[in-house]
């Protein structure tokens, strides 16, 4: 599982993870969509106190968005 601050943060991170997994030379490779268990979405047990920043405009929030992925080789 995977968290970010912001949902725009998570799809980022989600893109990266993307970026790095299709770049992996690995023979037991397993696309990313059949690795995911639920994309980047809002956490709906995020924390609600605000987390205070002074270098963006956007509203922080610990584990504000998650993802999950099925890491590891299939067993098919």
């Amino acid at each position: 599982m995977i968290t970010s601050y912001t949902l725009p943060e998570a799809e980022d991170d989600a893109e990266v993870l993307e970026e790095v997994l299709l770049g992996a030379e690995n023979d037991e490779y397993v696309p990313i969509n059949e690795m995911c268990l639920w994309g980047a979405e809002i956490n709906p047990f995020a924390s609600r106190i605000v987390r205070e920043t002074k270098s963006s405009n956007n509203t922080y929030y610990e584990n504000g968005a998650w993802q999950a992925y099925l890491m590891g080789i299939s067993s098919q």
